[in-house]
């Protein structure tokens, strides 16, 4: 299944583009969620999308210029929904030294306990897509035990247990 989500937002005038697939992306997922509870499924899927990179949010003469957005490593979105996931948002956005651009925002480090977007916490910036992926695997039933084999030993990255609910990992 595709949900669009800005897509090739290179050149998109006004972010509007961006804009426009955020709402339809929102209400496909909706559509989604609405036919899974009318088929009494709602408690037997999780849903989950990530996107592997972000986009730059400011800092840059093009975002500045409202002209459009690029590739940015620092920093991604992920969205889960299911039954052992609670209602949260997990990390957050810090300035970021040394990126060339004054301004420029880049994903936090996270305290695993309470899911805080936090400058050293015990999950590093450079560890979220692990966490998040640790993670969603205990809200999906797998042990973190199980889960670690199926990462190399240097991957990083904890179970962010605020994410869950029910659940512990």
């Amino acid at each position: 299944m595709h949900i669009p989500f800005g897509g090739d937002n290179h050149n998109d005038t006004d972010l509007q583009a961006e804009a426009d697939q955020t709402v339809s992306g929102v209400a496909g997922i909706k559509a989604v969620l609405d036919a899974l509870s009318s088929m009494g499924l709602s408690d037997s899927v999780t849903f989950a999308t990530l996107n592997v990179f972000g986009r730059n949010l400011n800092g840059i003469a093009k975002v500045t210029a409202r002209t459009g957005r690029d590739h940015y490593g620092n920093h991604s979105v992920c969205v889960m929904i299911g039954k052992n996931i609670a209602p949260s948002v997990i990390g957050g956005i810090l300035p970021v030294s040394g990126q060339g651009s004054s301004g420029a925002l880049g994903a936090s480090d996270i305290d695993s306990a309470t899911g805080a977007g936090v400058s050293g916490g015990d999950i590093p910036r450079t560890e979220t897509h692990v966490a998040m992926a640790r993670t969603l695997g205990v809200g999906l039933g797998i042990s973190s035990a199980a889960l670690s084999n199926d990462f190399v030993a240097s991957a990083g990255g904890k179970v962010v247990n605020a994410a869950l609910s029910g659940v512990t990992g």
